[in-house]
C-alpha cells in the first residue's frame, strides 16, 4: 500500500554539487600556511571549522548555500543505550504442547537469539505503528494482539460499551464508520501507518470463494467489491489469529459480531476508495503461513519491556518475530499500554471531550488483558508454550561528546559479558 516517494531531490542535488565543488576545488600554488592546519590537524579542524560560509557557481551564477534542515539531537544527549538483558521465565501457557514433541526454546537460547543489546533498534512507542504478535514476520516490529486493527476493535468494543451504559443503545453503523476513519487517521498522524495483516491461507480462501482468479485485494475491480465484502466477513478470510478467534467466538470476547464485520467493511472500503485520505497510510501485509506437522511453529511467547532510562524516552526495542530460523510470539506490553491511551482519547473525542481518559484507559487495558487470556485458551497452537519476560535496560552513559576523529575499533574482540546467561529467576532453588 505504501509507496516511498523521495522528496527534496533538487535540494539533494544542489548539496551533492556543493560537496563536489568543495572536495575537488583545485588549488594553485598550495594552501596558505594558516589554512594547512585545517587539513593536517583533525582536532583543530573539528574545533574551528564551524560556520564556514562557502559559495558555488552553477551556469555562471554564484549561490550562497543555505541549510534549512533541522539538526538531529546529538547522540550523546540520549540516555537509552541498551546494555543489559534480563530474562525471567513465567509459567507456561495452560494446556499441553500440540503436537506432542513440538520444539520450544529455553532461556539460554533465547538470550543468544536476542544478541548484543546495543544492536537492538529502538523506536518511540508513541510514534511507531504496531504489528501483531504473530511469529511469521521477519520485520523488526512492535507486537500487540491483532496489531493496529486488533486495537481498533478493542477501542470500538469499549466505545460501544460506554454508549450502552450512558444511552442504552449500541453504536450506529454511521458512528462505527466514522470511528474507523478517525482511528486510522489518528494512527497515520501519530504512528505513521495503520497496520493490517492477512496470510497466504486467508488469501487463498478469498480467491477460491470469489472464483475469478488472482486479484489484488488492496485494489480489486469495482465489479468484485460487493461480493468480496461478504467473503471478507467470514472468519476464514482473516489472517490475524487473534481477530479470527473473535469472529468465531464473539460471545467469549463479549463483543458484537456484526460490529467486527462492520469494522472490516469500513476498513476495506477506505482502502479501496481511490481518493481516500488514509489509503496511502495503510500497511497491508500478507504473511506466509508455514506449518510444522500441521501446526504453526512458534517456540515461545516473549514479552519485551524496558527499564526506567529507556522508558523516560518512550523507547522500546523493535525485534523480528522470525529470525535465524526461530519463530516466537512477540508481545510489547508497554507499547500496548501506549495504544490504550491513544484509544481512550479517541473514545473521549466521540463523547464531546467529557469522558475521563484515565478511566477509559483502565477499562481498555482490563479488556485487553481479558482478551489475551481468551485467545491463549482458544488457540491450540499456544497451549503449553513457555513464556519469557525480556527486560532491556541501559546504564547511564558519559554525556561528553566523543573526541574529534575518534572511531570504533572494528578489530576489537566482542564483549563476552553481554552473552553471559545466569539461571532464570524461576529456575533458582
Amino acid at each position: 500500500m505504501y509507496i516511498y516517494k523521495p522528496k527534496g531531490l533538487l535540494q539533494m542535488g544542489l548539496m551533492l554539487i556543493l560537496s563536489v565543488v568543495i572536495l575537488f576545488q583545485p588549488t594553485f600554488g598550495g594552501l596558505p600556511p594558516e589554512d594547512e592546519q585545517y587539513v593536517k590537524d583533525r582536532e583543530f579542524a573539528a574545533a574551528n571549522l564551524k560556520k564556514v560560509k562557502g559559495r558555488f557557481v552553477i551556469d555562471g551564477e554564484m549561490y550562497d548555500p543555505v541549510c534549512n534542515c533541522k539538526p538531529p539531537v546529538p547522540d550523546h544527549s540520549k540516555k537509552c543505550y541498551p546494555s543489559k538483558v534480563t530474562i525471567t521465565k513465567e509459567s507456561p501457557i495452560k494446556g499441553k504442547l500440540q503436537p506432542p514433541g513440538r520444539l520450544v526454546i529455553d532461556g539460554k537460547n533465547l538470550r543468544k537469539l536476542i544478541g548484543d543489546p546495543s544492536d537492538l533498534k529502538m523506536a518511540n512507542k508513541f510514534k511507531h505503528f504496531a504489528s501483531d504478535v504473530d511469529g511469521r514476520s521477519s520485520d523488526e516490529i512492535f507486537g500487540v494482539w491483532g496489531g493496529e486493527f486488533g486495537e481498533m476493535i478493542l477501542m470500538l468494543s469499549t466505545y460501544e460499551n460506554e454508549n450502552k451504559a450512558k444511552l442504552g443503545v449500541a453504536i450506529t453503523p454511521f458512528q462505527l464508520q466514522m470511528a474507523v476513519l478517525n482511528y486510522i487517521r489518528s494512527c497515520a498522524a501519530r504512528r505513521q501507518f495503520f497496520y493490517y495483516h492477512s496470510d497466504t491461507d486467508a488469501a487463498a480462501f478469498i480467491e477460491n470463494e470469489l472464483d475469478e482468479g488472482e486479484i489484488d485485494i488492496t485494489n480489486p475491480p469495482e465489479k468484485y467489491k460487493r461480493k468480496l465484502l461478504e467473503i471478507l466477513k467470514k472468519p476464514e478470510s482473516m489472517g490475524s489469529r487473534h481477530v479470527k478467534m473473535m469472529m468465531v467466538h464473539p460471545e467469549k470476547y463479549e463483543v458484537r459480531k456484526s460490529m467486527i464485520e462492520g469494522a472490516i467493511a469500513a476498513f476495506y472500503n477506505l482502502m479501496w476508495e481511490p481518493g481516500s485520505e488514509v489509503r496511502d497510510k495503510i500497511k497491508y501485509y500478507i504473511l506466509h503461513a508455514p506449518k510444522v506437522n500441521g501446526m504453526p511453529n512458534e517456540v515461545a511467547m516473549v514479552k519485551f519491556k524496558v527499564g526506567d532510562l529507556c522508558s523516560e524516552e518512550s523507547l522500546q526495542p523493535l525485534f523480528p518475530p522470525w529470525s535465524n530460523g526461530v519463530s516466537i510470539y512477540l508481545h510489547h506490553p508497554q507499547v500496548a499500554q501506549a495504544l490504550h491511551q491513544a484509544a481512550a482519547l479517541a473514545i473521549k473525542a466521540t463523547q464531546g471531550g467529557l469522558a475521563d481518559a484515565a478511566i477509559l484507559t483502565d477499562k481498555i487495558s482490563e479488556r485487553y488483558e481479558a482478551w489475551d487470556l481468551v485467545t491463549k485458551e482458544l488457540l491450540p497452537e499456544m497451549a503449553g508454550l513457555p513464556v519469557f519476560n525480556v527486560l532491556i535496560e541501559a546504564d547511564y552513559p558519559a554525556t561528553e561528546a566523543p573526541e574529534a576523529g575518534s572511531e570504533p575499533d572494528e578489530d576489537a574482540p566482542p564483549n563476552m559479558k553481554l552473552y553471559n546467561v545466569g539461571p532464570l529467576d524461576s529456575d533458582k532453588k
